[in-house]
């Protein structure tokens, strides 16, 4: 159903993240947004009283129909609900997931358009990669606009960066795609298996 939604059915598809059995959050988004779009509902409101995964899946269709009103629909749904819906995915993204919170901000951001943004979020992750002076403290490249890393820890963080964004359009797959980065945290100890 949503793959037939083009470019537009992508951040629906993101409504099967937390599992086809909230199926119902997911049809009550679509149902709020096209009242929103017409001048009516408050879709924080309608969200109230959802779990997590049921607010995410709700969120997550909201922002589907909106993509397939076209852009001046969801920038404007995006800048009304767009704190909230990524609010709950980072939650989401943390506590289901395996993610860590900066991890998860990524993985939140990634269901929207703004670059700045989520170069924002990128830069903030790899700021823990980055190589330091004597005192500690990250050093920044500025002839490259960006962290100074050692290529192995470039290439560690883009190939996290890359995994959490594309685990977003993977549908229910989501957990399958980030297994390997919740792995990593664990053994790290950047999270506890009991905060998944």
């Amino acid at each position: 159903m949503f793959d037939s939604l083009g470019i537009a059915g992508l951040p629906v598809k993101g409504a099967q993240v937390v599992g086809n059995h909230i199926i119902g959050a997911t049809i009550a988004g679509v149902d709020a947004a096209r009242e929103w779009i017409n001048g009516g509902t408050d879709l924080s409101q309608a969200a109230q009283g959802l779990s997590i995964q049921e607010k995410g899946a709700f969120f997550a269709a909201a922002t589907g129909e909106a993509a397939r009103e076209g852009s001046q629909a969801f920038t404007a749904f995006m800048e009304q609900y767009g704190s909230e819906f990524k609010n709950t995915m980072q939650e989401i993204g943390q506590h289901q997931y395996g993610l860590t919170p900066k991890q998860s901000a990524i993985f939140a951001e990634s269901y929207d358009t703004n670059d700045d943004s989520m170069r924002s979020k990128v830069l903030d992750f790899q700021q823990d990669y980055a190589t330091r002076d004597d005192l500690g403290n990250p050093i920044w490249d500025s002839s490259n606009n960006q962290w100074d890393m050692t290529s192995e820890n470039k290439a560690f963080t883009e190939a996290v960066v890359n995994r959490i964004t594309a685990a977003t359009s993977a549908g229910d797959r989501v957990a399958s795609y980030l297994e390997p980065i919740s792995g990593y945290n664990v053994a790290a100890g950047s999270v506890t298996p009991s905060s998944k």
